[in-house]
C-alpha cells in the first residue's frame, strides 16, 4: 500500500504541475508533446521504445495515435484531438479501430479531458464509456489513482487494468464518477454536516482495530480496508486509498471540513469497549479480485497430470474436483497484490468456498498433501473440461 501511495503522490504532484500550465489552443502535436508521453512515462511506458509505445500506429489504411503494447500483444488505443474539440464527434473512429483489432481498451482525450472505452462490450459506443476523467476539474490524487489503476505499465502486464475496468463498468461506477472541485463557502464544518450519502455510509462503519499499523477500519459494499491515522485524516490520502482498493471515488471535500468531520466521528467511537474492536479484514473470499485470482490459478495454465501439481498448477479431476497446494496458490495470490496472506490465512478462506485439505497424492517420490476444490466452483472453467484430463489417477 505504501509503495502505491508513494506512486500516486508523485505523479498528483506531475499532475498539479500540468495543471498550473495553459493547455488551451494546443494542437494535436503539442498536447501529445506536453501531456500524453509525459503521462506514459510517468505510468511506467519506455516512450522511446516502439515496440511499447507505438505511435501513429497502422491499421489497414488508417491510424491511431498510439498503441500499448506489452509483450507483442496490443493492450491499448489511444487518440488524440486538440483542445476545444467535440471528443463525441471522433469515438466512432476510436472505437471502430479498437474493435477490428480486438483492442480491450480505448481512450479519446484531447489532453484535458479523458473518455475510457471498454471497446468489446455490447451496446452503442457511448455505452462502452464506463469512465470520464476532467482533470482540470478534479483532485489530483483522484487523478492519479485512476490512472494509476487504467494505464499503469504494471497493471497490464498482470492483467488486472481490465479486471478494474471491467469492474467500474459493471458496478455502474462509470461516466462521470470524476467530481469536480466544490470550494466551499466556509471551512466551519458543523456536526450536521451534509456530505454525499455514501460517504456518510462508509464513515458510519467506522471502527477501531487492534492493529497497529493500520487502526482503522471503514466498509463501503461489504469490502473493508483498514488505515492508518493519517489515511483516515488526509482526505487525499483517503481517496486514493478508496479508488486503489475499493474502486470507489468519494464526493470531494475541502479538507479542513474532512478533517474535522472525521475528528468528530473518532469522538464518537474513540469509547468502543475492546470486545467490539474488530479483529479480522472482512472475509477476503467475497472479494472481486480475490475470486477473479482464484478461477485464474486454477484455470489459467492448468496441470495435464495431476504429477504437474508439483509444478505449482492446478488439476481438475472428474472426482474430487481442482486439486493444488496451498504454498502454490499463496505464492500466486501474493506475485498478484495480495501479499499478506499466508497459507494459515487461507485456510478457512478456501474451507468457506468448500475446499478441504484431505487429498493425497503421489509425485514418484514422495506422497504430497494437496488441497481440493468443488468442480462446479465458477460458473466456467475456462478451456479445462474434467473429460480432457490426462492421466488421471496416476
Amino acid at each position: 500500500m505504501e509503495h502505491a501511495a508513494s506512486n500516486i503522490q508523485e505523479f498528483s504532484g506531475f499532475i498539479s504541475g500540468l495543471k498550473a500550465r495553459d493547455l488551451t489552443g494546443l494542437n494535436e502535436a503539442a498536447i501529445k508533446q506536453t501531456v500524453i508521453l509525459p503521462f506514459f512515462s510517468k505510468l511506467g511506458w519506455n516512450t522511446h521504445e516502439p515496440n511499447e509505445v507505438h505511435p501513429e500506429h497502422t491499421i489497414g489504411s488508417k491510424r491511431v495515435d498510439f498503441a500499448l503494447i506489452v509483450n507483442g500483444s496490443k493492450k491499448v488505443f489511444i487518440e488524440v484531438k486538440k483542445s476545444g474539440i467535440d471528443l463525441s464527434e471522433h469515438e466512432e473512429q476510436i472505437l471502430q479501430y479498437s474493435f477490428q483489432e480486438g483492442i480491450e481498451l480505448a481512450i479519446l482525450t484531447n489532453g484535458l479531458l479523458w473518455w475510457f472505452y471498454l471497446p468489446l462490450m455490447s451496446g452503442n459506443w457511448a455505452k462502452r464509456r464506463f469512465l470520464t476523467l476532467d482533470i482540470s476539474r478534479t483532485d489530483d490524487d483522484a487523478v492519479a489513482a485512476s490512472f494509476s489503476l487504467l494505464l499503469g505499465k504494471e497493471k497490464h502486464v498482470s492483467g488486472d487494468f481490465l479486471l478494474t475496468a471491467k469492474f467500474l463498468y459493471e458496478l455502474g461506477i462509470c461516466r462521470h464518477t470524476a467530481v469536480p472541485k466544490k470550494k466551499p463557502d466556509s471551512v466551519e464544518v458543523s456536526k450536521n454536516l451534509d456530505i454525499d450519502e455514501t460517504l456518510s455510509s462508509m464513515l458510519a462503519t467506522l471502527k477501531p482495530t487492534t492493529d497497529v499499523q493500520y487502526p482503522w477500519l471503514v466498509k463501503h459494499e461489504g469490502k473493508a480496508i483498514r488505515l492508518t491515522a493519517d489515511d483516515l485524516m488526509n482526505f487525499k490520502k483517503f481517496s486514493a486509498i478508496c479508488m486503489e482498493q475499493l474502486r470507489f471515488l468519494p464526493a470531494q471535500m475541502n479538507k479542513d471540513a474532512w478533517r474535522n468531520l472525521i475528528v468528530d466521528k473518532l469522538n464518537q467511537v474513540k469509547d468502543v469497549p475492546p470486545e467490539q474492536f474488530v479483529d479480522d479484514l472482512n472475509d477476503i473470499t467475497d472479494n472481486y479480485k480475490f475470486r477473479y485470482l482464484l478461477e485464474q490459478f486454477f484455470t489459467k495454465n492448468p496441470a495435464r497430470k495431476v504429477n504437474e501439481i508439483t509444478l505449482g498448477r492446478a488439476f481438475l479431476s472428474r472426482d474430487v474436483g481442482y486439486q493444488f497446494q496451498l504454498k502454490d496458490f499463496a505464492a500466486y495470490l501474493a506475485s498478484h497484490g495480495f501479499k499478506s496472506l499466508s497459507s494459515r490465512d487461507l485456510t478457512p478462506m478456501l474451507r468457506k468456498l468448500g475446499g478441504d485439505n484431505k487429498q493425497r497424492i503421489w509425485d514418484g517420490h514422495k506422497t504430497l498433501n494437496v488441497w481440493s476444490m468443488p468442480a462446479n466452483l465458477f460458473e466456467k472453467h475456462g478451456t479445462v473440461e474434467p473429460a480432457e484430463m490426462e492421466g488421471e489417477g496416476e
